[in-house]
């Protein structure tokens, strides 16, 4: 799937739950499977992370005048290391 099309279904899937949805003007994806550094590794939570952390984590950064969310599995409170934690 290539980059543009990526924005395409995350603003289509947004559209169901924002109004109005924002534009999505960069997006970085990364591929495990081919990455020397990571080649299929995983998130976990360290001794001592709680709610507070993870609700950190998934809150908007806001840089200037652009939003920046951190999604995926790493990002659930409950079931982080899970590929269902992604939804």
């Amino acid at each position: 799937m290539t980059l543009d099309q990526v924005k395409g279904n995350l603003q289509n899937f947004l559209n169901g739950y924002v109004n109005p949805v924002p534009v999505i003007t960069n997006v970085f994806m990364t591929n495990w499977t081919n990455d020397p550094n990571v080649l299929g590794g995983y998130s976990y939570v360290r001794v001592g992370y709680d709610d507070t952390t993870f609700n950190a984590l998934r809150s908007v950064l806001n840089v200037g005048t652009k939003n920046i969310w951190f999604i995926g599995e790493g990002t659930h409170p409950a079931d982080y290391s899970y590929a269902h934690g992604a939804y």
